[in-house]
Formats: C-alpha cells, structure tokens, sequence
C-alpha cells in the first residue's frame, strides 16, 4: 500500500501544479481502460501504475484530515517553482494533466498521422492511444501503439520510456515461458525504466523499476546490475541515431533546480516510508 501511497502523492503533486485534481481521475481511469483494451485477452499487470479504490480513499482522508495548507501538502516552493515543475512534466511527455491535450483526442487518425510524421509529441501520444483501442489493435495488432510510444521517445518524451516498459512487461514478461526467459525480460524491462532516467525523469522511471522488482521479487546480482547500465545506455545511444537521422539535436537531459529539488523531496518520502515499513 505504501507503493500505491507514493503514486498517488506524485500524481496528486502534478495535478496541484496544474490546479486540476479532477485530472487525476481521468488520468487513471483512461490509462487503464486503454490498456486493459489495447490488450485484448491479455490485462497487463498495472500494479506498479494503478493505485487501489481503498488507497485513494485513505489518502484523500489523509490530506482532508491534516488540512495541511497548500505549500505544506505539495511540499515544495511556491507558486512559481510549481509551475515550472509542472511546465517541464508536460515537455515530458506527461500531457494527461494538461487540459491543452484535450484538443488533439477529437482529431482523427489521418490528421494525427500527419502531425506525429513532424514530430508532434501531443499527436504521436494520441496516436499511440488511438493504436491502443480495441478495434485497431484486433485489426492490427499492438505493434502500432508500442512503435508510437518509441517515436515519443525519439522525439524527447520520458514518459514513453514508462509506457515502453510496461508495455514490454505485460507484452514479453509476463507471458515468457522458461526462467530464462522471464529473467531476460526482466532486465529489459529494467533497461527501459534506466534509460528514462538516464533521460532526466529520475523518479517515475527509478520508482517503476523499484516496484516492478518488489512485486515480481527480483534481485539483480553485479553481473546483473551490470547489463541493466548497459543496455539502458545502448538504448539511448540507438535513439539518438534515430533523432541524427531525422536532424535532430542531441538529447536534452538537463534538469532544472526545481525539478530536482522536486525529486529529492519525493526521494526523502521514500526514505520515511521504508523507514515506516521497517518499524
């Protein structure tokens, strides 16, 4: 429950910087329903991204109880600082807190084609979401929807590392038939939430893989953790050739202040809620 708590907080931070706590809903509603009708008789796992009714419950009567001002519940700066933690979420790829997103779902698949072959991050993400129903995908397969969500890598979203590797767990790990292949998975699964991070998204990604390996109950030996830093950097290194092809620059994985300082204050919830778990 501790896992679901610290999704829910990060969502419930996101959403405050926009003012929009209904978006929190939406968001988690959509994304289930999409994947749950992207994968036909498969339901990916969605434990590391879906928190429980009775989660949500106690959190909201968490913050309804404490009534905690604004500044202490979000737990970081001011208005300004929030803002700019929020604007650089939505450069991310995160476009499910932002109403402007909105727009692009009324747009149809030829339009959003054209826009996402210029690198529209908002129409490849929709696209992706389109690829995802279930009338395409049984016409065509979930190959479409996961190509989009490489494009929205290639093309500066980290958030698409998250869906490349959640995609790849409910897709490759979850169905592998031998140990051997599980655990290949397994560290591909990892390599993906790495090469995110690796991307700036320090938390998401480092907070996935964590509960990826704590509810599959995985422990990665040297050799191992190895591999992981390895392929996540060789994952990155093909997708940069892929923004040269195009005439991109290279990656920005610049992070700004309060986007760090954002991190490490989600770093230091981390670190109570273990402590917690541990007494």
């Amino acid at each position: 429950m501790i896992n679901n708590i610290r999704k829910i907080l990060f969502a419930l931070i996101l959403l405050g910087l926009a003012g929009a706590y209904v978006g929190q809903k939406i968001y988690f509603t959509n994304y289930a329903s999409e994947e749950k009708e992207g994968g036909g008789d498969r339901e990916p796992l969605r434990a590391s991204l879906m928190p429980s009714n009775k989660s949500l419950n106690e959190k909201a009567d968490i913050v309804q109880h404490e009534k905690k001002p604004e500044e202490e519940i979000f737990l970081m700066g001011n208005a300004a600082e929030r803002e700019k933690v929020h604007k650089w979420y939505i450069e991310q790829g995160y476009y499910d807190f932002d109403d402007q997103n909105q727009s692009y779902r009324s747009y149809d698949q030829a339009t959003l084609e054209t826009l996402a072959a210029k690198g529209d991050l908002r129409a490849i993400d929709a696209l992706a979401k389109l690829y995802m129903t279930e009338e395409f995908v049984r016409e065509n397969g979930l190959a479409s929807s996961t190509q989009q969500f490489r494009n929205a890598a290639i093309w500066g979203s980290t958030f698409a590392f998250v869906r490349l590797a959640t995609r790849y767990e409910s897709e490759v790990y979850m169905f592998s038939k031998t140990p051997e292949e599980k655990r290949y998975a397994a560290l591909e699964v990892l390599a993906l939430y790495s090469a995110g991070e690796l991307r700036g998204e320090k938390w998401m990604n480092r907070d996935s893989a964590r509960t990826f390996k704590k509810l599959q109950g995985i422990t990665l030996n040297e050799t191992e953790q190895k591999f992981v830093a390895e392929r996540a950097n060789q994952i990155i290194t093909d997708l940069q050739q892929e923004r040269r092809r195009l005439g991109l620059g290279d990656f920005d994985n610049s992070v700004p202040p309060e986007v760090e300082r954002f991190f490490n204050t989600l770093e230091e919830i981390d670190k109570k809620d273990a402590s917690m778990q541990i007494k």
